[in-house]
């Protein structure tokens, strides 16, 4: 077996060098993403607008921090309902002469 296949990455190489690079900076993304950044992203991802390391950022961050996962419970009960409007309409439901919550 050659210890060849086992070396660690050659630095030298530019190829290799971006990619490092590309790395370092998702990692800075990821470790100073502000609520308000990840708010916009959860915002942006809604309409496809992401980058997959953006969406990841945000997922990350929202593991840390549990004002942004209540931000998005919040927003997750919102859109809920507000399908469960449209669904009512389509049906020819109740357009909001039911009780009140």
């Amino acid at each position: 077996m050659s210890l060849l296949r086992n070396r660690p990455p050659d630095l030298h190489d530019a190829k290799q060098r971006g990619t490092f690079a590309r790395v370092g900076r998702y990692l800075l993304l990821i470790l100073t993403l502000r609520c308000e950044d990840a708010d916009e992203m959860r915002l942006r991802r809604r309409y496809g607008e992401t980058h997959w390391a953006e969406d990841a950022a945000e997922v990350l961050h929202r593991w840390t921090c549990g004002t942004c996962r209540k931000s998005k419970r919040q927003e997750e009960a919102v859109e809920s309902a507000l399908q469960g409007f449209a669904a009512r309409e389509q049906a020819g439901g109740p357009s909001g002469d039911g009780p009140r919550l």
